[in-house]
């Protein structure tokens, strides 16, 4: 993806004929696939995989009318398929989409450690292996990223040239991104979007100026720049 003239021109390969068509601005919203692009790849965002369970539900079950929120979550039954959701596991080592048998054992063993002096605990079965693996991104603050790319390279360049603090960061005209949602994408995702919007299209914005600040995708270079630290440093 490159600029050209102000827009940003991207290739579009869905068709047999690849298309180039031009932008006046882009969102980035590919969750851990952001690596694949040269301007989000520097983002201190890492990959994590998750797998939920689908465990049966009992008589006993059934009776949990809320979301359960311990180390993990597990959900009302769903009348179409009779099943609860548990989890989910946080694994940063294995990046796939495989099922994990250590991890659908240990779902079912967070929930019954975190609410052990109920009866109806004893009825969560994870024994059928059904579940569902994603890869999220999260970052180091556990916020999301959500507003506009900064141009990595000319921000370590005016840094290294003693311009640790520009008034204004180096951003990408017109592009932004939404990144790094992790494991509350669902809840925080319709607000951000909207906020994003609002950002481009220089509407009222929906948050507060201090939580945009904290939810910019180069917060976590201006905190090494204050500290005094290379920016890409791990």
């Amino acid at each position: 993806m490159q600029i050209e003239e102000g827009k940003w021109q991207i290739l579009l390969s869905k068709s047999n004929e690849p298309q180039t068509q031009h932008f006046d601005a882009v969102i980035i919203a590919n969750g851990h696939e952001f690596t694949q692009i040269e301007q989000t790849k520097p983002l201190h965002l890492t990959a994590v995989k998750g797998q939920v369970s689908h465990i049966p539900t009992t008589s006993a079950l059934q009776k949990i009318q809320s979301v359960l929120c311990y180390d993990g979550y597990m959900t009302p039954y769903n009348p179409k398929t009779m099943t609860h959701c548990i989890g989910a596991s946080y694994d940063r080592k294995n990046i796939d989409i495989d099922f994990d048998d250590i991890a659908q054992q240990e779902n079912g063993d967070k929930l019954k450690a975190c609410i052990p002096s109920v009866d109806w605990v004893n009825d969560v079965d994870t024994s059928d292996n059904k579940a569902r693996q994603g890869i999220r991104t999260v970052s180091r603050d556990h916020l999301p990223f959500m507003g506009p790319v900064t141009d990595f390279a000319s921000l370590d360049k005016s840094y290294s040239d003693a311009l640790s603090k520009p008034e204004k960061l180096p951003n990408y005209t017109g592009l932004y991104c939404l990144l790094g949602l992790g494991s509350r994408g669902l809840s925080s995702a319709p607000l951000l979007a909207e906020t994003l919007a609002s950002q481009i299209c220089g509407d009222p914005l929906p948050l507060p100026v201090d939580v945009l600040s904290n939810l910019h995708p180069s917060r976590a270079w201006v905190k090494r720049m204050n500290k005094s630290k290379p920016l890409s440093d791990s």
